[in-house]
């Protein structure tokens, strides 16, 4: 089942989940209600990916098919040390939907931090972002008792002992031929362990129950209502809690979502036009700076016409916010604020 990408998703779909009782729940509504709308695309990588709504289902799905196969168990912590992508994602929650508790970090951290958070965790199973990451812990391995462990990459797999070692390809094909087994769950269970920095002693884990997670999904819309097939750029880490839930919201209402970094987020902005970017102020402030600086060189007068134009922006966003109640300094308009509010979009809009 496909849905126009020209509306917003139903209210029947926000009810379906007000009763869901895990986070990984969503995307079997959401492949049915969003189907061939893009989900993942990650243009940074060969070949390009393209994941429709059906396939992104039907890949949690198969993984965590697999990672049960190789017997991973209800409440067993599955450490994930890998960056943004697509592959992040459907590792993330196809061992949520496994009925794991995943245990969240940079690949880029340290390997005493990454050994610690293993240890202190209690993790069986480790996903990792590619061999590199694995040889870096391979020394401080020999002590914690590792089910299994597998690579996000499709790099071949070096001998690493007595553990037994998978790449992507290879974990994937675990669940090629079983189905899923339903793990019963409620919104109290533990779904994720993300650790602190540090910076103030050892990392400590913050526990998130799936209720927690579930809860962005309900509350968003209070904020920001996405029309389906919009696109919003991720760049925020994925093993921080805001960027994490910044992608479980708009993937939940049928958006496409881009994967970009540093490197590619000037080039990506003017090729995608986003609709929405989940950020940190440092990075905003960098972008405004840099847009800035280039006005700054333009002439006195194109200077006053683009600032005018701001101006304009500015009104129109706010007119328009207030039209749909999403004015934090008004969020409950009355029928003549709505109006003029109404009438302001009209004349601004052009």
């Amino acid at each position: 089942m496909s849905v126009s990408q020209s509306s917003s998703p139903s209210k029947t779909v926000q009810s379906e989940y007000l009763q869901l009782q895990s986070i990984s729940e969503i995307w079997p509504i959401a492949a049915q209600q969003f189907g061939e709308i893009v989900a993942l695309r990650d243009p940074h990588v060969k070949p390009e990916v393209n994941l429709t709504y059906v396939e992104l289902n039907r890949q949690v799905q198969r993984f965590a098919a697999s990672l049960q196969a190789l017997g991973v168990k209800p409440g067993d912590r599955v450490a994930l040390f890998a960056d943004n992508s697509s592959r992040w994602f459907i590792a993330d929650q196809g061992s949520i939907m496994a009925g794991a508790v995943n245990v969240v970090r940079s690949s880029q951290a340290s390997p005493e931090e990454l050994a610690y958070i293993l240890e202190d965790s209690g993790s069986t199973v480790l996903l990792v972002e590619n061999a590199a990451t694995l040889t870096k812990l391979k020394p401080l391995l020999s002590k914690i008792p590792l089910r299994f462990m597998a690579l996000l990459s499709e790099e071949a797999v070096s001998d690493h002992g007595e553990s037994q070692v998978a790449n992507f390809p290879q974990i994937f094909q675990e669940g090629a031929y079983g189905s899923i087994q339903a793990m019963p769950t409620d919104r109290d269970q533990l779904a994720t362990l993300i650790y602190t920095s540090g910076t103030s002693g050892k990392p400590k884990g913050v526990m998130l129950s799936h209720g927690n997670l579930l809860h962005i999904i309900t509350a968003m819309p209070a904020v920001v209502r996405p029309e389906l097939g919009e696109r919003i750029l991720s760049i925020l880490p994925t093993w921080h809690s805001f960027g994490r839930l910044v992608d479980y919201y708009f993937l939940s209402q049928g958006c496409t979502q881009i994967y970009t970094d540093i490197r590619n987020l000037k080039g990506d902005l003017h090729t995608f036009k986003p609709h929405y970017m989940g950020s940190v102020p440092r990075l905003w402030e960098s972008l405004y700076e840099g847009i800035q600086k280039k006005f700054r060189t333009e002439p006195a007068s194109r200077q006053k016409l683009i600032n005018t134009f701001f101006g304009i922006s500015q009104r129109y966003v706010i007119a328009r916010r207030t039209l749909q109640g999403l004015n934090i300094n008004n969020l409950s308009p009355s029928g003549p604020q709505r109006f003029l509010a109404q009438l302001q979009m009209l004349l601004l809009g052009p």
